[in-house]
């Protein structure tokens, strides 16, 4: 991580000081959903914790691991599992010190709807039993918050991140910033290359292709950022790191588990399209492994079969749903997509796309694979 410049740090606090409202804290429940990476989920929680933020509780959904997960999660909580990874000196600058041990509380899926009296923890595990995809994951998170939580915002983040300190806090300073704003987007960076942007924000949409193109992806962190030109450009926000606020979740509802991978953002910004707007902050920097759980990459050998084929039915899914004039040429793109990938040579790929063209299932089309769902 980079520490923060003293220009970026002055600017922040003559705004809180010019803008009584930004100075104003406003309660986050932050949503992890973890499948088999308690690793990564762990380093993203060390980074959570680490925040400037002074009201943030996390709540880590675990999408029924088969690898011990839960049991890891509690002891980096009690501070008998210490995570090891050689930092970086920049990295060393930019952290402060951690709270550990971290209160916390291990709950069932059947406690996320019952009355419970529950300590004000810093972090809840709620163990979910089996996959029930990201969107389910995530509204399970959701689902807890909402009954048990006062919060202004929720962040949903995917666990394979690390986030700088002052994520969170510039995330909302910019929801404050202006009315009727549901969802607040950051800058995201590659985790291995953090001087390249994976994307600002949030995409562009092409209801032709049914695809999205990453703002900005590509370009290197010095380049100079319009934010609100960017927020003018996002049809979508990026999923792994999306501010809602709470007004937004009782207007426009939980994510559609329908999709079980993929289009979950775009479905969830689409049904907003109206009557929230979408916020960018450009200083809030997250670092993004890229899809570590389930293999999914921009580069086709190494994209895994499943995550092959969850792209192709959660966008011919979105595709009827929004655009349903647009079905034949995103049917003619996806088909294009996976004969490419057949000539390159990666024919379990490419086979599982035309499979979900054909509307096959996932145990059909997948076989042993289907497995990993539950």
């Amino acid at each position: 991580m980079r520490p923060l410049r003293a220009d970026i740090l002055t600017h922040y606090f003559n705004e809180m000081l010019m803008n009584p409202a930004a100075n104003r804290t406003s309660p986050v429940i932050t949503v992890l959903v973890n499948w088999h990476r308690a690793s990564d989920t762990i380093e993203c929680l060390e980074s959570l914790f680490a925040s400037d933020y002074p009201d943030q509780h996390v709540v880590v959904v675990d999408n029924g691991s088969k690898d011990d997960s839960i049991s890891k999660l509690t002891s980096w909580a009690r501070n008998a599992l210490v995570h090891q990874r050689e930092l970086s000196t920049e990295e060393k600058l930019a952290l402060v010190p951690q709270r550990r041990p971290v209160l916390f509380a291990s709950i069932t899926l059947s406690d996320v709807h019952r009355d419970l009296t529950l300590p004000s923890n810093d972090l809840v595990i709620i163990n979910a039993k089996r996959n029930h995809g990201f969107a389910g994951g995530v509204n399970i998170g959701l689902r807890y918050a909402m009954h048990h939580r006062n919060f202004e915002y929720v962040w949903v983040l995917n666990n394979d991140t690390t986030v700088a300190p002052d994520c969170l806090s510039r995330m909302v300073h910019r929801m404050h910033g202006k009315n009727r704003l549901g969802m607040c987007g950051a800058r995201i960076l590659y985790y291995s290359q953090p001087d390249r942007v994976q994307v600002l924000g949030g995409a562009r949409f092409s209801p032709w292709f049914g695809a999205s193109h990453l703002i900005g992806s590509g370009s290197h962190v010095s380049e100079t950022v319009d934010a609100n030109e960017v927020e003018r450009k996002i049809d979508h926000l990026a999923g792994a790191s999306m501010l809602v606020s709470r007004l937004f979740l009782e207007s426009v509802g939980l994510m559609d588990e329908g999709y079980f991978l993929y289009y979950e953002e775009a479905d969830w910004s689409t049904r907003a399209r109206g009557r929230f707007g979408f916020a960018y902050a450009d200083d809030a920097i997250v670092f993004h492994k890229e899809g570590a759980s389930i293999g999914s990459n921009d580069v086709p050998d190494r994209r895994s079969a499943l995550s092959a084929y969850y792209l192709i039915r959660s966008r011919l899914r979105f595709t009827r749903r929004f655009y349903p004039w647009a079905l034949p040429s995103v049917f003619a793109y996806s088909a294009l997509v996976a004969l490419r990938d057949l000539a390159r040579g990666h024919g379990r790929q490419a086979s599982a796309m035309l499979a979900a063209l054909i509307g096959l299932s996932p145990e059909r089309a997948l076989g042993w694979q289907a497995d990993q769902r539950t």
